[in-house]
């Protein structure tokens, strides 16, 4: 099965971390796959070919003008079984190619949390009926999209973030001071800021000391 995984460029983020790693993960799983993008930047290229993932940037994409035409046609070409899409504008034009006749199973991820709808976030949401599943990374998106859009509650699944705890994982050693802890976020609510103040609020309550960061 070929899966192609559609982004508009692979930079230091955590929605292209998101989609490296699950390249990867579908690598080892035995589907042909292939990330393609419509702009040359690459944070993650060492860790492609170590991978022996292929990837591209689709000529002639980076002109706004042309990139549905240019990505229909690349799509027809590929003849994916699966597109995978990340971010916003890439699950738009995804959207819109099949609806022009791209055959293809597609799949948008939904990487921010909504909190007001505007123009562009209506004509989205309109064009995912033409995507076969929607996945949001939070449970928040995913209540969010049942309740203001009930056509799209079937095909939402929330998947959270993975996380590879080969690399990522707690040193347990003894300290010689208060312990810190690295949140790696913005601070607002819509990123769980108000439960990360509630998890400080119990630890403190039971005596342990601690120093938060960001």
């Amino acid at each position: 099965m070929k899966v192609l995984l559609f982004t508009d460029n692979l930079g230091a983020g955590g929605a292209q971390r998101q989609l490296v790693g699950l390249t990867v993960l579908l690598k080892n799983r035995g589907y042909t796959v292939k990330i393609c993008c419509y702009q040359q930047i690459n944070f993650f290229e060492q860790f492609l070919k170590d991978n022996g993932v292929e990837q591209c940037v689709v000529p002639n994409s980076q002109n706004t003008k042309l990139r549905i035409p240019v990505m229909a046609r690349f799509f027809s070409k590929e003849k994916p079984d699966y597109v995978i899409a990340y971010q916003e504008t890439p699950s738009i034009v995804a959207c819109v190619c099949k609806m022009l006749g791209c055959k293809y199973k597609l799949i948008v991820s939904e990487r921010t949390t909504t909190q007001v709808i505007h123009t562009r976030d209506k004509i989205r949401f309109r064009l995912y009926r033409f995507a076969d599943y929607i996945v949001p990374n939070s449970f928040t998106q995913g209540e969010f999209i049942a309740q203001n859009y009930s056509t799209l509650k079937q095909c939402t699944h929330v998947i959270p973030n993975f996380v590879d705890l080969t690399k990522f994982q707690p040193k347990y050693h003894l300290r010689g001071e208060v312990p810190k802890i690295m949140v790696a976020a913005s601070i607002v609510e819509h990123k769980n800021t108000l439960n990360l103040i509630k998890a400080g609020a119990i630890l403190k309550n039971e005596g342990f000391s601690f120093m938060i960061n960001r």
